[in-house]
């Protein structure tokens, strides 16, 4: 639900004329479910952060603050980003002391935002003045997040250590993303694995590994989140037929998949793999070629 974005509508008509411009502007931009702030754009929003605005957007805040929201699915993550891009911009006493809480509090939904405002606020034209606070939050976070440990197992450095990732796509036969000519029951037994890990997320979580059939209508599917916080997501797939993968000991994880799926991932040629800029891809392809055995496993 958008909670926040309602709380915003609901409050927006007492403003003045000038100020209720602004936020109209940006309430247009906000209100479809697409809508993502990132490093191209956040630059859009820096006109609308004037002092009057921001204290109408904290107000908003602090009213979807006071109820509790335990699930990432409870939180409306779309307008609390683009609230946080925008306030990102001030330097005003209010919006840094609630930052300042937010970063240094013990609020228990502060896994869920920490990654977002670390994005905005070292962005090259914000600079926020408690970019540093959080970057050592992360340097100390990162020490005991599991892709950074696979990252020194695999002596693969990392060019930007708050922004990177790593996406591996695995079919067992046929070509990915494509039935291309194959029968139901073909289409039954062809599977894709993904797996994708990097800097962190959303309750610090670093790696997701699915694994399904998406291409028949008898669907399967298993779904492991680091640090979820619903569990193990599967559909006609025993929640409890595969241990929670170790990211530095995949090869355990892809043996016992493939026996519970009676099938062999081809991992000599991936049938996709993306890294962020700056990252030894050919180190990646190495450890997926060896079917996932780092120099620790």
């Amino acid at each position: 639900m958008r909670y926040l974005l309602q709380i915003i509508e609901e409050k927006k008509e007492s403003l003045s004329k000038p100020i209720l411009k602004l936020v109209n502007k940006f309430y247009n931009k906000i209100k479809g479910d697409g809508y993502f702030v990132d490093g191209k754009n956040i630059m859009k929003l820096q006109e609308i952060a004037t002092p009057e605005v921001c204290t109408f957007l904290l107000e908003c805040i602090q009213k979807y603050d006071e109820t509790t929201r335990e699930y990432r699915e409870q939180h409306d993550v779309i307008s609390l980003r683009s609230v946080w891009a925008v306030l990102a911009f001030s330097r005003e006493k209010n919006v840094l002391d609630y930052f300042h809480r937010l970063i240094l509090g013990e609020s228990l939904n502060k896994s869920f935002y920490l990654h977002y405002l670390l994005s905005y606020f070292r962005h090259e034209h914000v600079k926020h003045p408690y970019t540093d606070m959080l970057i050592d939050f992360y340097e100390n976070l990162s020490k005991k997040l599991t892709s950074y440990k696979l990252m020194e197992a695999l002596d693969i450095a990392l060019p930007d250590k708050f922004e990177w990732y790593v996406m591996i796509k695995l079919i067992n036969f046929g070509e990915w993303f494509t039935t291309n000519g194959l029968t139901e029951k073909q289409m039954e037994k062809q599977y894709t694995m993904t797996i994708f890990f990097g800097s962190p997320g959303t309750l610090h979580s670093t790696f997701q590994i699915e694994i399904q059939n998406s291409m028949s209508a008898k669907r399967q599917k298993i779904r492991f989140d680091e640090f979820s916080d619903s569990g193990v997501f599967t559909i006609n797939v025993n929640e409890k037929a595969l241990q929670v993968p170790d990211l530095c000991r995949l090869d355990l994880f892809l043996r016992e998949a493939e026996n519970y799926f009676d099938t062999t991932f081809q991992t000599d040629k991936p049938a996709y793999l993306s890294v962020s800029k700056g990252i030894n891809k050919k180190r990646i392809e190495k450890w997926v070629k060896n079917r996932f055995v780092s120099c620790d496993g």
